[in-house]
């Protein structure tokens, strides 16, 4: 008999340390369940199929599998702290991102895609952005990065890797992330 065992935990990532903590309701405080240095990891995957699910597979042999709220950008957070520290893991992807049908893009169709003219665009975009972020030139990059992302995909190119990388760095922004709260606070407003 398989048992599976399912708690709220709260996972913590530090620099050196992955910590899982419970919260305790009643409490102003939270119980340490584990604290593992982030080096003993062997492998952090998650599956585009269910996008709030990582599984860690430490180098003891134990899995674990968490949900949480942003798996790519945990996963992301991880890999940039064992660089950081000087180790490098292999980022595992367990359902791969479906790439386009030759129905729904021929060669044909991206050999008319002006690709250069839209990363030469993005680039221009992305320095505005950075300068002063303006909703409709944040939606305009966006929805030229998504370009990018189709073509590169549609030709096999894993330059469509470094344009995902693009839209979450431009999403996790200060200038787009209080660009949006001011967005919501005014949306807020006008509801009432």
């Amino acid at each position: 008999m398989h048992t599976q065992s399912v708690r709220r935990v709260s996972l913590i990532v530090t620099e050196l340390a992955l910590l899982l903590i419970q919260p305790v309701k009643s409490a102003s405080f939270a119980y340490l369940l584990s604290a593992l240095p982030i080096t003993s990891l062997d492998s952090c995957s998650f599956s585009h199929s269910e996008p709030h699910q990582i599984t860690f597979n430490y180098r003891s042999g134990l899995s674990q599998l968490l949900s949480v709220n942003e798996a790519v950008g945990c996963v992301d957070l991880i890999s940039s702290n064992l660089f950081r520290l000087g180790v490098q893991r292999q980022r595992q992807v367990v359902h791969p991102i479906p790439t386009l049908g030759e129905e729904e893009v021929s060669r044909s169709a991206v050999s008319k895609v002006k690709i250069e003219a839209i990363l030469v665009e993005i680039g221009r975009l992305e320095g505005e952005v950075a300068v002063s972020a303006k909703l409709e030139t944040v939606n305009r990059l966006m929805k030229l990065i998504q370009q990018a992302i189709e073509y590169f995909s549609a030709v096999d190119d894993p330059k469509h890797e470094e344009y995902l990388e693009k839209i979450h760095t431009l999403l996790g922004s200060d200038s787009v992330q209080k660009l949006l709260m001011a967005m919501d606070d005014s949306s807020g407003n006008a509801s009432r």
